[in-house]
């Protein structure tokens, strides 16, 4: 992940990241968010279903998200061990992104 990460700092007009069935774990999940922070400028869509990311990863994403309004698509849910309450409260961020993004 962290070849991934450092390739895509380079390029500054990525709106769309599929990531599905990597088996990204908490810590590719953790250099991702890294990227998302510090690199990335243009992402709005991601999608990291089918991983091994836990409850902790979904938890950094779920911090991130409350940061980086931009994103507006985000697929967590399906394939990961991820307990109901956090995938609710990502779904409930990325709700949040997208009225802030209509007005």
């Amino acid at each position: 992940m962290i070849e991934l990460t450092d390739f895509l700092k380079d390029r500054h007009m990525i709106t769309n990241l599929n990531l599905r069935r990597n088996k990204i774990t908490n810590l590719g999940a953790l250099s991702l968010i890294d990227w998302m922070l510090l690199h990335d400028n243009s992402l709005t869509s991601m999608d990291v279903s089918r991983n091994k990311i836990t409850r902790a990863g979904a938890q950094a994403f779920l911090t991130a998200l409350k940061k980086l309004i931009r994103i507006t698509e985000f697929q967590i849910t399906y394939g990961n061990p991820i307990p109901l309450e956090v995938n609710l409260a990502i779904q409930s961020e990325i709700m949040a992104n997208n009225q802030i993004k209509q007005n």
